[in-house]
């Protein structure tokens, strides 16, 4: 389930979630180049290496236009943590939150992730528009997978996961 999709619908629907198992989120937020909030100068200047690295996104058409698309994310509602569609809090399962859409929700496990550093499309996506010079996403999306793979595996049998185990 997409967590704003599932908060909306629980809100005007009354829909409850089981509570018997475990719901994983896990966002992403990108980077951009130009940045006139008052963040810290040693945060714009990391922002701004992240987006030019080979692992960066500034060199396709989805790219350049999902950077537009963040920077009106920002100005309108003012989250600069968002992958140009959705912010990371909206995004994530916050148990609290959850239940004060339906008081007949009964509390959930839940467990965040983390923030990936790629835009919307970047996360299951190697490209969306066709490029001529055939450059897709860098994002490593197979490494996340199996990262959280390895995640889920250890959940069910309750033991923790060392480094390793996550990059093997």
């Amino acid at each position: 389930f997409h967590a704003q999709w599932v908060k909306q619908n629980m809100r005007s629907t009354g829909t409850t979630l089981p509570n018997t198992i475990k719901y994983y989120s896990i966002t992403s937020a990108m980077p951009t180049p130009e940045d006139n909030s008052d963040r810290p100068n040693d945060v714009k200047a990391f922002d701004a290496k992240v987006f030019a690295s080979p692992f960066g996104y500034h060199s396709t058409l989805d790219d350049e236009s999902l950077v537009g698309n963040h920077s009106e994310y920002v100005r309108l509602a003012n989250i600069q943590l968002n992958d140009s569609q959705i912010s990371v809090p909206q995004a994530a399962y916050l148990p609290n939150v959850i239940t004060t859409l339906n008081e007949k929700q009964p509390l959930l496990t839940t467990d965040h992730l983390g923030i990936l550093g790629t835009h919307h499309w970047g996360i299951t996506l190697r490209s969306v528009s066709k490029q001529k010079d055939g450059v897709i996403n860098p994002f490593p999306r197979e490494a996340v997978a199996k990262a959280l793979a390895a995640v889920i595996a250890a959940d069910l049998q309750d033991e923790p996961l060392t480094a390793c185990q996550v990059n093997p």
